[in-house]
């Protein structure tokens, strides 16, 4: 029912019993290894295998960081701590805090609010619809 660590071991506790089982799971090579030591505690054999690595750009090959600076935007989102720290690394300081920002999630918000910005919204549910829906409630509510 909740996209984040402990009510995603929660589940599988609630389900059946996983001890002795094997699970796999393929995730970015700077996921929160929370998921496999809360597996782990419940017995399950895990095997936490990195198939893809974040990695910030460097340069704004696409033009996409000059055409914020210069036309702006109603919202930017954020789906991961990596994707605000990317952000933050690829704009100039304090660009950030000219946006609303719409989080995908708590470990994400608080991802945010390391770095100085409080999320104007976060899903729920923690999903890529639950944002969405999020930002359109947000924008359709009254003010």
């Amino acid at each position: 029912k909740e996209y984040v660590t402990d009510h995603i071991a929660k589940a599988f506790k609630d389900y059946q019993d996983i001890e002795n089982v094997k699970m796999l799971l393929l995730r970015a090579q700077v996921a929160n290894p929370e998921l496999v030591r809360a597996l782990e505690d419940q017995g399950a054999i895990v095997d936490d295998v990195s198939v893809y690595q974040t990695v910030p750009e460097t340069e704004d090959r696409t033009g996409a960081a000059a055409r914020l600076v210069e036309e702006g935007a109603d919202w930017i989102t954020f789906t991961s701590s990596s994707t605000v720290k990317n952000f933050i690394a690829l704009n100039e300081p304090g660009a950030i805090h000219r946006y609303k920002t719409a989080s995908i999630g708590p470990i994400t918000s608080e991802t945010l609010k390391m770095h100085g910005v409080e999320p104007t919204i976060e899903a729920n549910p923690h999903t890529t619809e639950g944002l969405i829906d999020a930002i359109l409630r947000h924008h359709n509510s009254p003010r």
